[in-house]
């Protein structure tokens, strides 16, 4: 009885289904639209000029491209290394250095002539109150100096400016050396004769 009415609870239900066969064949339908959506490929023959144009201009607008960053012979341009007159920069800096150091050594020796100038001024103003002897000793190491003052103010006047930085620092070096000489040749004597006169 059981059995019967399984049977009839299904005939109402309505048609009873097929079992899913998988050796069946898809319908034709069904194989177009598959067919259908698969990718379109460029046929095989197709060559590089058959492809589209490169809206952005081609490989030829970039130019020879150099890997250490420039691009042919401008790069060697702006490298410097093709071009003679790479060294100007540095020559530049040398004068405009040579140029400082001048400057400072100008003033330099204007300073040194200046002191001796009134150490000579000095020695003027307490020749009179001093003993011949002690004249005659110091007149020719102030004659000296009064002579290097001299050469010493008309190089600042005239060859200082129209000479390099080595030229000048030697000059000076002499003249100041000359100076620091003449001035302990007279200081030497009118220290002896201070001696002698506080005795």
């Amino acid at each position: 009885m059981e059995t019967n009415l399984f049977y009839t609870v299904m005939e109402a239900e309505g048609d009873l289904l097929e079992p899913f066969t998988p050796t069946e064949e898809p319908t034709d339908e069904i194989a177009d639209q598959q067919q259908g959506q698969t990718n379109e490929q460029p046929p095989a023959d197709m060559g590089a000029e058959d492809l589209p144009p490169d809206p952005g201009g081609g490989m030829e607008d970039l130019g020879s491209f150099d890997e250490t960053g420039g691009e042919g012979e401008e790069a060697g341009d702006m490298n410097g290394e093709d071009n003679p007159e790479g060294d100007q920069p540095k020559e530049s800096l040398s004068k405009k250095a040579d140029a400082i150091l001048n400057q400072q050594l100008y003033q330099e020796l204007l300073d040194r002539n200046e002191k001796i100038a009134t150490t000579l001024e000095n020695l003027q103003a307490i020749l009179p109150v001093l003993p011949y002897d002690v004249v005659s000793k110091c007149d020719k190491s102030i004659n000296r100096l009064k002579q290097a003052l001299t050469t010493g103010q008309e190089y600042a006047l005239e060859k200082f400016v129209d000479s390099g930085y080595g030229e000048n620092l030697l000059f000076f070096q002499k003249l100041s050396s000359l100076y620091t000489l003449l001035q302990s040749e007279i200081d030497s004597v009118l220290v002896k004769f201070q001696k002698e006169d506080s005795d």
